[in-house]
């Protein structure tokens, strides 16, 4: 009986490095010239944020129940787990604030302290997704 855990890895790495890349574009389209390779008007898309930011939150919530074998349960996958919450929290919250003048309390919230940092969790979280991918046996990793 095959297991969902291999589909489950690389859907994360996949989402986290895209998460990753949509949170510091406006910093990294310059200085890597990302606009070779990548289309700027899907990373500014209010929708594609909106949705890779749900996406990102579900996979890395589902990241905490099914792990990468032979890594441990709950603790295996966890750095990737969280950084792809966080950064789903992220840009769903960015999305959905510059969409309404006046957002639910919760959700700007959200924005004003992930908000400022957005580059920086991008850039983690992109990191994150090429150590695992390039190291997936390693704990917490």
């Amino acid at each position: 009986m095959a297991t969902i855990a291999p589909q489950i890895f690389f859907l994360s790495v996949f989402v986290n490095l895209f998460a990753g890349l949509a949170l510091s574009f406006p910093i990294l389209e310059e200085r890597l010239r990302l606009t070779n390779v990548f289309q700027p008007e899907i990373f500014h898309s209010r929708r594609f944020r909106l949705i890779l930011g749900v996406v990102a939150f579900v996979v890395g919530f589902t990241k905490l129940v099914i792990v990468t074998p032979p890594n441990p349960p709950v603790i295996g996958d966890l750095i990737p787990a969280i950084v792809g919450m966080v950064m789903g929290l992220t840009l769903a919250a960015a999305a959905y604030c510059e969409e309404n003048s006046a957002p639910p309390k919760a959700i700007a919230t959200l924005d004003g302290v992930f908000g400022p940092h957005a580059a920086v969790i991008g850039i983690v979280g992109a990191v994150t997704a090429l150590l695992h991918f390039l190291f997936p046996a390693i704990i917490l990793l």
